[in-house]
């Protein structure tokens, strides 16, 4: 599968720098940013669009649900990759975006991430 651009978007600065390092090597593009305004705001400004976002649901400024629907909502054609511990409320985000979104419960070993990014964007 060829590369994607893809937005990373965790307040785990831990996570988003292994997240940097460990997806170009399947040939992705990406970007990280730690909240919701910060992303939203790259989205505004990317000259390029994103096929993917992988988003935390717990973030400091805004909930991930929050952000996941406002980006929907300005990029319907971006696919959605939630990413959290809780599984309860990945799961009702999942039903409410089920088309262009999926969940992926944390704590995840990196070949079941590769695995639900070529899922997600093989079914977009």
């Amino acid at each position: 599968m060829p590369g994607f651009q893809i937005l990373v978007v965790d307040d785990q600065p831990e996570l988003l720098r292994l997240l940097g390092t460990y997806l170009p090597r399947y040939g992705h593009t990406v970007t990280c940013c730690s909240s919701g305004a910060e992303a939203l705001s790259v989205l505004r400004a990317a000259e390029s669009s994103f096929q993917l976002a992988i988003l935390d649901l717990h973030l400091p400024d805004m909930h991930g649900r929050e952000l996941a629907g406002r980006i929907l909502e300005a990029h319907p054609e971006i696919r959605i990759l939630i990413a959290s511990g809780a599984l309860f409320e990945t799961a009702a985000l999942g039903a409410a975006h089920a088309s262009r979104a999926a969940v992926l419960q944390k704590p995840y070993v990196p070949k079941a991430l590769i695995q639900a990014i070529d899922d997600l964007l093989k079914a977009a």
